[in-house]
Protein backbone atom coordinates (compact mmCIF):
# COMPACT_ATOMS: atom_id res chain seq x y z
CA UNK A 1 0.00 0.00 0.00
CA UNK A 2 1.34 3.50 -1.12
CA UNK A 3 2.82 5.59 1.97
CA UNK A 4 3.63 8.99 1.81
CA UNK A 5 5.14 10.95 4.88
CA UNK A 6 5.57 14.04 3.31
CA UNK A 7 2.82 16.76 4.08
CA UNK A 8 1.07 17.50 0.99
CA UNK A 9 0.11 20.81 0.08
CA UNK A 10 -2.90 22.06 -0.58
CA UNK A 11 -3.81 24.00 -3.75
CA UNK A 12 -6.44 27.08 -3.99
CA UNK A 13 -6.39 27.36 -7.67
CA UNK A 14 -7.29 31.68 -7.98
CA UNK A 15 -9.74 32.95 -10.71
CA UNK A 16 -10.61 37.03 -11.37
CA UNK A 17 -13.59 37.89 -13.02
CA UNK A 18 -12.24 41.31 -13.78
CA UNK A 19 -8.79 42.77 -13.73
CA UNK A 20 -9.86 44.97 -10.59
CA UNK A 21 -9.58 41.64 -8.34
CA UNK A 22 -5.55 41.17 -9.07
CA UNK A 23 -4.95 43.47 -5.97
CA UNK A 24 -7.48 41.20 -4.19
CA UNK A 25 -5.61 37.76 -5.07
CA UNK A 26 -2.67 38.88 -4.67
CA UNK A 27 -3.56 39.38 -1.44
CA UNK A 28 -4.93 36.71 -0.71
CA UNK A 29 -1.98 34.40 -2.12
CA UNK A 30 0.28 36.00 0.46
CA UNK A 31 -1.80 35.12 3.31
CA UNK A 32 -2.51 31.71 2.13
CA UNK A 33 0.41 30.29 4.30
CA UNK A 34 -0.65 26.37 3.58
CA UNK A 35 0.35 25.84 -0.24
CA UNK A 36 0.41 27.08 -3.71
CA UNK A 37 -2.33 29.18 -4.76
CA UNK A 38 -1.53 29.33 -8.69
CA UNK A 39 -4.22 31.21 -11.62
CA UNK A 40 -6.36 29.35 -13.91
CA UNK A 41 -3.59 29.25 -16.52
CA UNK A 42 -1.20 27.65 -14.08
CA UNK A 43 -3.72 25.62 -12.09
CA UNK A 44 -4.66 23.91 -16.08
CA UNK A 45 -0.67 23.87 -16.71
CA UNK A 46 -0.44 21.37 -13.48
CA UNK A 47 -3.46 19.85 -14.56
CA UNK A 48 -2.22 18.50 -17.98
CA UNK A 49 1.35 17.32 -16.85
CA UNK A 50 0.32 15.83 -13.63
CA UNK A 51 -3.33 14.70 -13.28
CA UNK A 52 -3.76 16.82 -10.16
CA UNK A 53 -6.39 18.46 -9.34
CA UNK A 54 -6.58 22.05 -6.81
CA UNK A 55 -8.37 21.21 -3.35
CA UNK A 56 -10.70 24.11 -4.38
CA UNK A 57 -11.54 27.02 -6.77
CA UNK A 58 -11.63 30.52 -5.19
CA UNK A 59 -13.23 33.14 -7.18
CA UNK A 60 -12.88 36.92 -6.86
CA UNK A 61 -16.48 38.03 -9.02
CA UNK A 62 -16.09 42.12 -8.18
CA UNK A 63 -18.91 43.99 -9.16
CA UNK A 64 -19.09 43.69 -12.40
CA UNK A 65 -17.85 39.99 -13.47
CA UNK A 66 -16.53 39.46 -16.76
CA UNK A 67 -18.07 35.95 -18.69
CA UNK A 68 -15.15 35.04 -20.40
CA UNK A 69 -13.34 34.64 -17.24
CA UNK A 70 -15.96 32.70 -15.33
CA UNK A 71 -16.65 30.36 -18.52
CA UNK A 72 -13.34 29.50 -18.28
CA UNK A 73 -13.40 28.66 -14.60
CA UNK A 74 -16.24 26.30 -15.25
CA UNK A 75 -14.85 24.64 -18.40
CA UNK A 76 -11.67 23.43 -15.61
CA UNK A 77 -14.36 22.67 -13.10
CA UNK A 78 -15.89 20.41 -15.13
CA UNK A 79 -12.54 18.96 -16.79
CA UNK A 80 -12.27 18.13 -13.01
CA UNK A 81 -15.19 16.43 -12.15
CA UNK A 82 -15.57 14.46 -15.90
CA UNK A 83 -12.15 12.83 -13.93
CA UNK A 84 -14.13 12.23 -10.93
CA UNK A 85 -13.04 14.90 -8.59
CA UNK A 86 -15.25 17.06 -7.31
CA UNK A 87 -13.64 20.44 -6.64
CA UNK A 88 -15.74 22.91 -4.40
CA UNK A 89 -15.87 26.69 -6.25
CA UNK A 90 -16.11 29.52 -3.53
CA UNK A 91 -17.06 32.74 -4.53
CA UNK A 92 -16.38 36.02 -3.29
CA UNK A 93 -19.07 38.40 -3.99
CA UNK A 94 -21.61 40.66 -3.03
CA UNK A 95 -24.09 40.07 -6.12
CA UNK A 96 -24.36 36.50 -6.82
CA UNK A 97 -27.33 37.76 -8.60
CA UNK A 98 -25.35 38.73 -11.27
CA UNK A 99 -23.15 35.02 -11.78
CA UNK A 100 -24.80 32.83 -14.48
CA UNK A 101 -22.93 29.99 -12.89
CA UNK A 102 -23.93 26.81 -14.80
CA UNK A 103 -23.49 24.99 -11.26
CA UNK A 104 -24.27 26.49 -8.26
CA UNK A 105 -21.34 27.36 -5.90
CA UNK A 106 -20.15 25.31 -2.67
CA UNK A 107 -20.20 28.61 -0.94
CA UNK A 108 -20.31 32.57 -1.05
CA UNK A 109 -18.09 35.07 1.07
CA UNK A 110 -18.27 38.19 1.57
CA UNK A 111 -15.18 40.88 -0.17
CA UNK A 112 -15.31 42.69 3.27
CA UNK A 113 -13.54 39.97 5.22
CA UNK A 114 -10.07 40.36 5.64
CA UNK A 115 -7.53 37.95 3.97
CA UNK A 116 -6.92 35.73 7.30
CA UNK A 117 -10.65 35.65 7.91
CA UNK A 118 -11.12 34.22 4.17
CA UNK A 119 -7.97 31.93 4.83
CA UNK A 120 -10.30 30.69 7.58
CA UNK A 121 -13.20 30.13 5.72
CA UNK A 122 -11.44 28.36 2.53
CA UNK A 123 -10.16 25.82 5.48
CA UNK A 124 -13.40 25.21 6.77
CA UNK A 125 -14.93 24.83 3.35
CA UNK A 126 -12.70 22.53 1.89
CA UNK A 127 -12.67 19.97 5.24
CA UNK A 128 -16.54 20.17 5.09
CA UNK A 129 -16.39 19.11 1.35
CA UNK A 130 -13.71 16.23 2.63
CA UNK A 131 -16.51 14.78 4.95
CA UNK A 132 -18.87 14.61 2.16
CA UNK A 133 -16.47 13.16 -0.14
CA UNK A 134 -15.72 10.38 2.36
CA UNK A 135 -19.56 9.42 2.93
CA UNK A 136 -20.25 9.37 -0.70
CA UNK A 137 -17.15 6.85 -0.42
CA UNK A 138 -18.17 4.96 2.40
CA UNK A 139 -22.02 4.75 0.51
CA UNK A 140 -20.89 3.96 -2.74
CA UNK A 141 -17.86 0.78 -2.03
CA UNK A 142 -19.30 -0.34 1.18
CA UNK A 143 -23.41 0.06 0.40
CA UNK A 144 -26.01 0.90 2.44
CA UNK A 145 -25.28 0.86 6.61
CA UNK A 146 -27.67 -1.09 8.73
CA UNK A 147 -30.89 1.48 9.54
CA UNK A 148 -30.57 3.71 12.65
CA UNK A 149 -33.77 5.72 11.98
CA UNK A 150 -32.79 8.21 14.81
CA UNK A 151 -29.55 8.69 13.11
CA UNK A 152 -30.16 9.10 9.72
CA UNK A 153 -33.23 10.78 10.10
CA UNK A 154 -33.09 13.81 7.28
CA UNK A 155 -33.01 17.37 8.30
CA UNK A 156 -36.91 18.61 8.91
CA UNK A 157 -36.31 20.92 5.40
CA UNK A 158 -36.94 23.81 7.64
CA UNK A 159 -34.93 26.98 8.14
CA UNK A 160 -34.45 28.34 11.76
CA UNK A 161 -34.33 32.04 11.64
CA UNK A 162 -33.10 33.90 14.76
CA UNK A 163 -35.02 37.88 14.90
CA UNK A 164 -37.20 39.05 12.21
CA UNK A 165 -38.06 36.35 9.47
CA UNK A 166 -39.12 38.96 7.32
CA UNK A 167 -35.75 39.32 4.83
CA UNK A 168 -35.57 35.42 5.08
CA UNK A 169 -38.83 35.06 3.81
CA UNK A 170 -39.13 36.89 1.06
CA UNK A 171 -35.34 35.86 -0.14
CA UNK A 172 -36.99 32.26 -0.25
CA UNK A 173 -39.81 33.72 -2.76
CA UNK A 174 -36.95 35.30 -4.97
CA UNK A 175 -35.62 32.05 -4.86
CA UNK A 176 -38.88 29.96 -5.78
CA UNK A 177 -38.19 28.29 -1.99
CA UNK A 178 -41.28 27.14 -0.50
CA UNK A 179 -39.99 25.51 2.93
CA UNK A 180 -40.92 25.96 6.77
CA UNK A 181 -39.89 28.86 8.52
CA UNK A 182 -39.15 28.02 12.43
CA UNK A 183 -38.39 31.07 14.82
CA UNK A 184 -36.72 32.08 17.98
CA UNK A 185 -35.46 35.42 19.79
CA UNK A 186 -33.02 33.95 22.22
CA UNK A 187 -30.08 31.99 21.69
CA UNK A 188 -31.00 29.18 24.03
CA UNK A 189 -34.37 28.98 22.57
CA UNK A 190 -32.45 28.71 19.55
CA UNK A 191 -30.14 25.80 20.19
CA UNK A 192 -32.59 24.03 21.89
CA UNK A 193 -35.03 23.82 19.03
CA UNK A 194 -32.05 23.16 16.40
CA UNK A 195 -31.21 19.95 18.96
CA UNK A 196 -34.65 19.01 19.24
CA UNK A 197 -35.33 19.23 15.51
CA UNK A 198 -32.67 18.88 12.99
CA UNK A 199 -32.95 22.39 10.46
CA UNK A 200 -31.16 22.43 7.17
CA UNK A 201 -29.56 25.95 7.97
CA UNK A 202 -29.75 28.75 10.80
CA UNK A 203 -30.59 32.22 9.71
CA UNK A 204 -29.85 35.07 12.23
CA UNK A 205 -30.93 38.65 11.90
CA UNK A 206 -30.15 40.55 15.04
CA UNK A 207 -27.91 42.86 16.20
CA UNK A 208 -24.47 42.47 16.70
CA UNK A 209 -23.83 41.35 20.13
CA UNK A 210 -27.13 39.10 20.00
CA UNK A 211 -25.85 37.12 16.97
CA UNK A 212 -22.49 36.66 18.34
CA UNK A 213 -24.38 35.20 21.33
CA UNK A 214 -25.84 32.68 19.61
CA UNK A 215 -22.69 31.49 17.61
CA UNK A 216 -21.19 30.88 20.79
CA UNK A 217 -24.18 29.02 22.24
CA UNK A 218 -24.21 27.14 18.64
CA UNK A 219 -20.40 26.78 17.93
CA UNK A 220 -20.31 24.94 21.70
CA UNK A 221 -22.62 22.55 21.12
CA UNK A 222 -20.87 19.24 19.20
CA UNK A 223 -24.26 18.24 17.82
CA UNK A 224 -24.67 21.28 15.60
CA UNK A 225 -20.84 21.65 13.95
CA UNK A 226 -21.98 21.50 10.48
CA UNK A 227 -24.85 23.83 10.19
CA UNK A 228 -24.44 26.29 7.94
CA UNK A 229 -25.00 29.77 9.28
CA UNK A 230 -25.87 32.85 7.47
CA UNK A 231 -26.10 36.28 9.26
CA UNK A 232 -27.22 39.64 8.45
CA UNK A 233 -24.53 42.94 9.24
CA UNK A 234 -25.46 46.58 9.22
CA UNK A 235 -21.77 47.46 8.17
CA UNK A 236 -18.60 46.04 6.71
CA UNK A 237 -16.73 45.89 9.77
CA UNK A 238 -19.32 43.68 11.01
CA UNK A 239 -19.40 41.67 8.36
CA UNK A 240 -15.81 40.14 8.99
CA UNK A 241 -16.53 40.01 12.74
CA UNK A 242 -19.61 37.69 12.14
CA UNK A 243 -17.35 35.26 9.80
CA UNK A 244 -14.29 34.80 12.06
CA UNK A 245 -17.36 33.97 14.58
CA UNK A 246 -18.14 30.92 12.61
CA UNK A 247 -20.61 32.05 9.95
CA UNK A 248 -20.65 30.57 6.88
CA UNK A 249 -22.00 33.56 4.95
CA UNK A 250 -22.49 37.26 6.04
CA UNK A 251 -25.10 39.63 4.16
CA UNK A 252 -25.58 43.36 4.42
CA UNK A 253 -28.77 44.13 5.54
CA UNK A 254 -29.60 46.22 2.04
CA UNK A 255 -28.67 43.38 0.06
CA UNK A 256 -31.28 43.13 -3.06
CA UNK A 257 -33.93 39.86 -2.16
CA UNK A 258 -32.34 37.70 -5.24
CA UNK A 259 -28.82 37.95 -3.96
CA UNK A 260 -29.83 37.15 -0.46
CA UNK A 261 -32.10 34.39 -1.51
CA UNK A 262 -29.08 32.29 -4.09
CA UNK A 263 -27.30 32.74 -1.03
CA UNK A 264 -29.60 30.54 0.79
CA UNK A 265 -30.39 28.07 -1.15
CA UNK A 266 -27.00 27.16 -1.56
CA UNK A 267 -26.81 27.49 2.40
CA UNK A 268 -29.41 24.86 2.54
CA UNK A 269 -28.33 22.43 -0.04
CA UNK A 270 -25.23 22.32 2.01
CA UNK A 271 -27.20 21.54 4.92
CA UNK A 272 -28.82 19.05 3.66
CA UNK A 273 -25.60 17.50 2.23
CA UNK A 274 -23.55 17.83 5.89
CA UNK A 275 -26.61 16.17 7.50
CA UNK A 276 -26.34 13.12 5.77
CA UNK A 277 -22.62 13.13 5.74
CA UNK A 278 -22.52 13.21 9.21
CA UNK A 279 -25.26 10.80 9.99
CA UNK A 280 -23.41 8.01 7.97
CA UNK A 281 -20.02 9.44 9.31
CA UNK A 282 -21.07 8.73 12.81
CA UNK A 283 -22.92 5.48 12.34
CA UNK A 284 -20.13 4.18 10.64
CA UNK A 285 -17.92 5.07 13.68
CA UNK A 286 -20.45 3.59 15.91
CA UNK A 287 -20.90 0.06 13.96
CA UNK A 288 -17.25 -1.01 12.68
CA UNK A 289 -15.82 0.27 16.33
CA UNK A 290 -18.23 1.13 19.05
CA UNK A 291 -20.54 -1.71 18.70
CA UNK A 292 -18.19 -4.25 18.03
CA UNK A 293 -18.97 -5.28 13.92
CA UNK A 294 -15.99 -6.02 11.93
CA UNK A 295 -15.68 -5.15 8.39
CA UNK A 296 -14.68 -7.50 6.09
CA UNK A 297 -10.94 -7.61 5.13
CA UNK A 298 -12.18 -7.61 1.40
CA UNK A 299 -14.66 -4.50 2.03
CA UNK A 300 -11.55 -2.66 3.52
CA UNK A 301 -9.28 -3.28 0.73
CA UNK A 302 -12.07 -2.42 -1.72
CA UNK A 303 -12.27 0.93 0.19
CA UNK A 304 -8.18 1.66 0.45
CA UNK A 305 -8.08 1.50 -3.24
CA UNK A 306 -10.74 3.84 -4.20
CA UNK A 307 -9.73 6.23 -1.77
CA UNK A 308 -6.05 6.07 -3.42
CA UNK A 309 -7.51 6.86 -6.45
CA UNK A 310 -9.08 9.70 -4.98
CA UNK A 311 -6.44 11.33 -3.45
CA UNK A 312 -3.74 10.31 -6.13
CA UNK A 313 -5.45 13.23 -8.58
CA UNK A 314 -4.88 15.78 -5.39
CA UNK A 315 -1.56 15.10 -5.09
CA UNK A 316 -1.68 12.52 -1.89
CA UNK A 317 -1.49 8.96 -1.13
CA UNK A 318 -3.21 7.59 2.14
CA UNK A 319 -1.82 6.13 4.99
CA UNK A 320 -2.94 2.70 6.84
CA UNK A 321 -1.79 2.51 10.62
CA UNK A 322 -3.40 0.30 13.29
CA UNK A 323 -3.43 1.71 16.89
CA UNK A 324 -1.04 -0.43 17.97
CA UNK A 325 1.25 1.94 15.24
CA UNK A 326 0.08 4.77 17.03
CA UNK A 327 0.90 3.90 20.63
CA UNK A 328 2.68 1.92 22.89
CA UNK A 329 1.38 -1.02 24.22
CA UNK A 330 -1.90 -1.08 26.48
CA UNK A 331 -0.48 -0.43 30.51
CA UNK A 332 -0.67 -3.54 32.52
CA UNK A 333 -4.07 -4.17 34.53
CA UNK A 334 -3.97 -3.97 38.24
CA UNK A 335 -4.35 -6.81 40.53
CA UNK A 336 -7.95 -6.80 42.63
CA UNK A 337 -5.67 -6.34 45.78
CA UNK A 338 -2.82 -3.70 44.38
CA UNK A 339 -4.64 -0.07 45.27
CA UNK A 340 -8.62 -0.33 46.38
CA UNK A 341 -8.75 3.18 45.91
CA UNK A 342 -7.33 3.77 42.45
CA UNK A 343 -9.48 3.59 39.37
CA UNK A 344 -9.47 0.48 37.12
CA UNK A 345 -7.55 1.40 33.79
CA UNK A 346 -7.47 -0.33 30.54
CA UNK A 347 -6.13 1.09 27.62
CA UNK A 348 -6.95 4.86 28.08
CA UNK A 349 -4.22 5.83 25.04
CA UNK A 350 -6.21 3.97 22.38
CA UNK A 351 -9.57 5.58 24.01
CA UNK A 352 -7.28 8.63 23.67
CA UNK A 353 -6.26 7.80 19.98
CA UNK A 354 -9.94 7.47 19.36
CA UNK A 355 -11.28 10.76 21.01
CA UNK A 356 -8.75 12.64 18.90
CA UNK A 357 -9.38 10.86 15.59
CA UNK A 358 -11.85 12.55 13.64
CA UNK A 359 -15.54 11.04 12.10
CA UNK A 360 -13.93 11.47 8.66
CA UNK A 361 -10.66 9.64 9.64
CA UNK A 362 -11.30 5.97 8.59
CA UNK A 363 -11.60 3.89 11.79
CA UNK A 364 -12.93 0.57 11.60
CA UNK A 365 -12.30 -2.92 13.33
CA UNK A 366 -11.05 -5.26 10.27
CA UNK A 367 -11.87 -8.58 10.26
CA UNK A 368 -8.14 -10.32 10.97
CA UNK A 369 -6.14 -6.99 11.49
CA UNK A 370 -7.82 -5.32 14.26
CA UNK A 371 -8.44 -1.83 14.47
CA UNK A 372 -7.30 0.12 11.47
CA UNK A 373 -7.19 3.76 10.61
CA UNK A 374 -6.77 4.90 7.32
CA UNK A 375 -5.64 8.69 6.97
CA UNK A 376 -5.83 10.70 3.76
CA UNK A 377 -2.68 11.98 3.81
CA UNK A 378 0.61 12.53 6.21
CA UNK A 379 -1.36 16.38 7.18
CA UNK A 380 -3.66 14.50 8.08
CA UNK A 381 -1.62 12.16 10.58
CA UNK A 382 -0.32 15.13 12.29
CA UNK A 383 -3.18 16.83 12.54
CA UNK A 384 -4.20 13.42 14.90
CA UNK A 385 -1.10 13.57 16.42
CA UNK A 386 -1.12 17.21 17.37
CA UNK A 387 -5.33 16.34 19.05
CA UNK A 388 -3.75 13.27 20.76
CA UNK A 389 -0.84 15.16 22.56
CA UNK A 390 -3.17 18.21 23.62
CA UNK A 391 -5.16 15.43 25.24
CA UNK A 392 -2.98 13.92 27.01
CA UNK A 393 -0.72 16.97 28.23
CA UNK A 394 -4.24 17.73 29.96
CA UNK A 395 -4.98 14.35 31.46
CA UNK A 396 -3.90 12.45 34.38
CA UNK A 397 -3.81 8.98 33.14
CA UNK A 398 -3.67 7.27 37.24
Amino acid sequence: MPQSETPPAPIIALACAEPSMTPRAEAFRAAWSDGPAPDLTETGRIWSKTRVAPDALLLFAGATPGTQAIARMERLRDTFRAAGVDVPLIVETRKSADLALSRPASAFVSPALTEETLVARIRETIRQSVRMEEARLRRAVLGPLPVDREALRHPSGSLMVAGAGQAAATALTQAGLSLPIEGALTADAVCRRLTQTPHRALFVDMPLDRTCDILQKVNADPRLASLPVLAMATADDEVDTLAAAGCGDVVLRDADPADLGIRLRTLLLAGARRHLADALLRRFRALYLENGAELPAEAFDAYFARLTAIVKARGRAPLVRTLGDLHPAPLPPRAANDDPLAPVVGDPIRSTILAASREEDFVARVSGRGDMIVLRDAQALAGLSRRVGAIIATTSFV
